[in-house]
Formats: C-alpha cells, structure tokens, sequence
C-alpha cells in the first residue's frame, strides 16, 4: 500500500507541475528595475542582459490598461512600460540592432509572450515587429507583428504563443519594420513559462512503477 500511495502522489505532483505556469512580469518594477534584478521561476534563475545599449525600466505605463492589465497568463502589475534598452523600448535603428535576451538557468517550457509600444502605422502601410530566437540559435527565429494603431490611446499590446522547449536563453530585437512613427521598437512586457513537460518514456515508467505499487498491494492483501 505504501509504494502505490507514494508513487501516484509523485505522479500527481509531476501532473501538476506540467500543468502549470508562471508569468515574469517586466512591467512589475518592484521586481525588475535594473539590469541586476533577477527571479526564479520552477527551479531556474531568470536574468538579463543587452546588447547596444543598457537595460531600462524607468518608463512609466501610461497607456490604457484595459485587457492588458489583466493580461497574458496572469494579470500584468502595468507599473513600468516593460523591458527596454537605453529607454523604455528595444529599438533597431539603421544598422544599429539593440537586443535583450532572457536567460534561464536551467531549461524551461515557454508558452508565449505579451509586448507593448509594438504598433501599426496609422495609415495602414507598414508595421511594428517583434523578433525573437532561442537558445542563440537563428534558425528558431519567430515573429510577432503589431496589431494597433497609437492612436486613442492604445497601448500597442501583442500577445504571441511559441511552446518551445527545452529554452535556456530568449532573445528579441525588432524588425527594420516601422509604424512610421520614430524607429522600429517595442517593450517586453511578460514571458509566460512551465515546467519542461516530463518525456514520454518517463511517463511509461511512472505508469510502470504505480502498477508495481498495486501489484505488490494486492499480493500483501491475497
């Protein structure tokens, strides 16, 4: 009897842990306010750093805050504008490619991301991207196009699923795209990450080993 009560609350605690999730909020700036500022999501520290320019978070959110306050995975904190470098935003201009990258310490599940500031040109022609890979590699590159106008005080917010895993490490930059407005650029405003989902063959297993613990339990009550 014990072995098959301790192996399915392994697997029920395994279910749950596939289960669930977990926003990084950039706009809480009681928990990013520089480029020092870390937390730890599942197991793995979550750090940043940039490359053309230094991390920011001093921009205040000062848009609506309608459905995205309550936002992607988790309501948004909507403090600060997000994650961006030298201002409030990550910004390609010319050659000049500003990037921010994410980092995990070790390997998570990620299931999307919510951005601010990414915008279309009021007159339809062109529009705000964000870019994105993982784990340095390329070739994983995603996109994430704008879908508002900065019109009427719209935030410019975009929410975009990935499901990608194993993730060590996420980095963004901003397509030579524009909204006609300034340069290409847009804020991070949250990541959304589980747990790495447990392998097929390690689900086998705990079936295996749960069926052991009721084979066992029923040869002790024979």
């Amino acid at each position: 009897m014990r072995i098959k009560t301790v192996t399915m609350a392994a697997a029920i605690t395994l279910a749950a842990g596939v289960a669930s999730a977990a926003t990084i909020d950039f706009t809480d700036r009681s928990v990013w306010n520089s480029a020092a500022s870390t937390t730890s999501v599942f197991g793995a520290t979550v750090s940043i750093s940039a490359t053309g320019g230094a991390i920011n978070f001093t921009q205040d959110y000062d848009r609506s805050k309608t459905g995205v306050c309550d936002g992607f995975g988790g309501a948004l904190a909507c403090v600060s504008d997000g994650l961006g470098v030298t201002d409030d935003e990550i910004t390609t201009e010319g050659s000049m490619v500003q990037t921010a990258t994410v980092s995990f310490s070790s390997a998570v599940f990620v299931k999307g991301f919510s951005f601010l500031d990414l915008y279309l040109a009021t007159d339809g022609s062109d529009l705000e991207t964000a870019k994105i890979y993982f784990n340095d590699d390329m070739s994983t590159m995603i996109s994430f196009a704008a879908l508002q106008t900065p019109s009427a005080n719209q935030p410019g917010f975009v929410v975009g699923l990935a499901n990608v895993a194993p993730v060590t490490s996420i980095t963004f930059f901003a397509a030579p795209s524009n909204d006609n407005l300034g340069n290409p650029d847009y804020s991070l405003a949250s990541i959304e990450v589980a747990p790495v989902p447990l392998p097929a063959a390690a689900w086998m297993l705990l079936a295996g080993l749960a069926g052991m613990g009721y084979v066992a339990r029923g040869r002790k009550n024979a």
